[in-house]
């Protein structure tokens, strides 16, 4: 497999200009860092800044190193970097926040969902057990409202309620179209915040410099807000026409499953 970001190095020793090694290599490092390091886009715009200042040194190292592809390298320095970096700040979201962890699907999937930072940050494996534990009536709809991956036995329940195995197959399909649609557009939406966050970190603090940098951290504010609010990967209304129950109950269900995770109750469990 070709190394995507192979040719980089040698660019900049040849020319010096970290400035377009950054503009080339930024998309890649954003992406990783949100996938494997954190998905607050105030932190990984801080950690960016923070790599940017260290950059050459990283490209520096890698003279010594240039036995390793060279994105592979990157990736675990910008993983030893980041650790230096959260270290002095006592923070506590490291590579096993991502969602991506409940989801089963580390490295490929960023998806919206319904627990706040404090809680994916701190007790990731705790939710990922009282999802698993939940009834299937609670875990169903749960799993479709919100993207996360369905496992055989929730497969099996709804290819028993399709009309016929082709339309079942077109449900999934559909489902996973889904998921890669809003994990695209999440993934741009948190790029732009985090690049939005790099220029009013890095914007001088008067002039029309300072208007600029107001305005960068308007438009970020506006981008976080639309990232808080929780996007559904199928409606309550199209979850209801799946199962064969009513919107209402889909509602309850899906209201006392999150009650069930966030409390931390494994008993009285009953829905209708």
């Amino acid at each position: 497999m070709p190394d995507p970001l192979g040719d980089l190095p040698r660019d900049y020793w040849d020319t010096g200009d970290l400035r377009k090694f950054m503009e080339r290599a930024s998309p890649w490092i954003l992406d990783f860092c949100y996938h494997r390091l954190n998905s607050d886009p105030d932190v990984v715009g801080d950690f960016y800044v923070y790599f940017y200042e260290r950059a050459t040194i990283c490209l520096d190292k890698y003279k010594s190193r240039q036995h390793l592809p060279f994105t592979g390298y990157l990736a675990t320095y910008l993983r030893h970097e980041y650790y230096n970096f959260i270290r002095p700040r006592s923070h506590c979201a490291v590579e096993a926040t991502t969602i991506a962890n409940i989801h089963g699907l580390e490295g490929r999937s960023r998806m919206q969902n319904p627990f706040s930072e404090s809680e994916k940050e701190c007790a990731m494996n705790r939710i990922a057990e009282m999802m698993a534990a939940l009834p299937l009536r609670l875990r169903l709809p749960l799993k479709l409202h919100y993207g996360f991956d369905l496992n055989c036995e929730e497969l099996r329940d709804l290819v028993s309620r399709a009309p016929s195995p082709g339309r079942a197959a077109e449900f999934l399909l559909e489902f996973n179209n889904r998921r890669d649609s809003l994990r695209k557009k999440i993934g741009r939406l948190r790029n732009r915040a985090a690049h939005l966050n790099h220029l009013i970190h890095a914007s001088p603090t008067r002039g029309d410099l300072d208007t600029d940098a107001r305005t960068w951290r308007r438009w970020k504010n506006r981008i976080l807000g639309v990232l808080s609010r929780n996007r559904s990967v199928y409606t309550q209304g199209e979850i209801a026409g799946l199962l064969g129950v009513s919107r209402s109950t889909v509602s309850r269900r899906v209201a006392r499953a999150l009650e069930i995770i966030r409390g931390g109750e494994l008993w009285n469990t009953e829905v209708n």
